[in-house]
């Protein structure tokens, strides 16, 4: 049986005992957008025990109204739960209603979501996701949550999940998830901080099929759309347990307030935002960028001479200190020595004054044959309102080495 869309009292959905499906005439457009505008008046939908499908995505995502959906307990196909619709066995969740205020949080009986469940739900304040659902595919994007908490067990962040999120500040993944498709934060607006527990974490640059990373159907490389495109308040990035993974360096390029990036132990700071030259889309590298600069363990091992590639940035820079001052890392002494003007230029500008006195101390690097060049990157710094502390550090060592040599720079 079919049924046209009917109501009782103009606010309510109420489709008809015995209806299975509700008609819908695709090649019409006025039939479609005539349906559509008539979703923006209900608050309420009401699924009688007969009907086996429900009203398509792109037409329910005018029900911008609905606070609640009904269904006839003797349904076989859909279940009503505090008002969101969900398959008889409660296992996917099909469709939050789109004016339910609060938080909300999901069933630990759920295992699936559809894709457009949560999409534009503008009362939606809070969103908790159990740990029963390892692959959190469904879009809430161009919602008004605040915060999003996932628990232990999530493994995969579908792409474009969080776009638009104006309202969301801050959002920590934990331990178990281990992979995150392109385009998760795209123009999240507000969001100033982001930490992932993982110990093994990818981004890939396409959706998978079945929310497992397949090495070789899905290879790595940077996504066309950067995660963290138009983030602009984004001040921390953390990776504290990270020890292996893929993570592309782009959102330093499209996150110009980005001040703290924690990789494994290294803690990396500045307060004149990061640079990426160099490390971002650079096609002359041949290496993965897992070898290059995320993961601590393989730098300290064996991979300098990659780093080669590319000039010195901060992070980079940053590693390379920490390794050498913590470690004695010989490696990284190495890659001090051959960009020593570079990796100070890079710390002076990052405002990492406790590596560049440590770096003096070690008496290692600077020397009468590029003391004056390093001096030179400082004063430009000061006078771009920069680093006055690391200039003190430098010019007390340049007097040292040769006296009088900041008078004569004009300091």
């Amino acid at each position: 049986m079919v049924v046209l869309l009917t109501n009782k009292d103009g606010e309510t959905l109420d489709i008809h005992e015995g209806a299975e499906r509700i008609a819908v005439d695709y090649e019409s457009l006025n039939d479609i957008q005539g349906l559509s505008r008539a979703m923006m008046h209900y608050n309420r939908i009401i699924i009688p025990s007969t009907l086996k499908q429900v009203l398509p995505p792109g037409i329910m995502d005018n029900a911008k109204n609905v606070k609640e959906i009904s269904v006839h307990e003797k349904n076989e196909y859909f279940a009503s739960v505090d008002g969101v619709l969900f398959t008889k066995n409660l296992k996917m969740l099909i469709k939050y209603p789109k004016a339910r205020e609060g938080a909300y949080h999901i069933p630990d009986t759920t295992t699936a979501i559809s894709k457009t469940a949560f999409r534009y739900c503008k009362k939606l304040t809070e969103l908790y996701v159990p740990g029963a659902l390892k692959w959190f595919r469904s879009s809430v994007s161009y919602c008004s949550v605040t915060a999003i908490h996932f628990e232990e067990g999530v493994k995969t962040i579908e792409g474009y999940n969080f776009t638009n999120c104006d309202n969301l500040t801050e959002i920590t993944f934990p331990a178990s998830v281990n992979l995150i498709n392109g385009g998760c934060f795209l123009s999240c607006q507000k969001l100033k901080s982001i930490t992932f527990l993982s110990k093994q974490l990818y981004f890939a640059a396409e959706p998978t099929e079945d929310g497992v990373l397949n090495r070789k159907k899905h290879p790595l490389y940077l996504p066309v759309i950067s995660s963290f495109t138009e983030c602009d308040k984004l001040e921390s990035v953390s990776f504290p347990n990270l020890e292996e993974g893929y993570i592309p360096l782009d959102f330093l390029k499209f996150c110009p307030s980005l001040k703290y990036l924690r990789i494994g132990k290294y803690e990396i700071h500045s307060a004149n935002g990061m640079d990426a030259d160099g490390l971002v889309y650079n096609t002359d590298i041949d290496i993965p960028f897992i070898e290059l600069c995320f993961i601590s363990s393989i730098i300290t091992k064996k991979n300098y001479r990659s780093a080669e590639k590319v000039k010195p940035n901060i992070i980079l820079s940053v590693i390379a200190a920490t390794d050498f001052i913590n470690d004695g890392e010989k490696n990284a002494e190495k890659y001090i020595k051959d960009h020593t003007v570079e990796v100070f230029d890079r710390l002076i500008f990052s405002e990492n004054t406790t590596l560049i006195r440590k770096l003096l101390n070690s008496g290692k690097f600077v020397s009468d044959e590029n003391i004056e060049e390093i001096a030179k990157r400082a004063i430009d710094h000061t006078q771009n309102g920069g680093n006055t502390e690391a200039q003190v550090l430098l010019s007390q060592y340049a007097n040292k080495l040769h006296s009088g040599l900041f008078s004569e720079l004009e300091i």
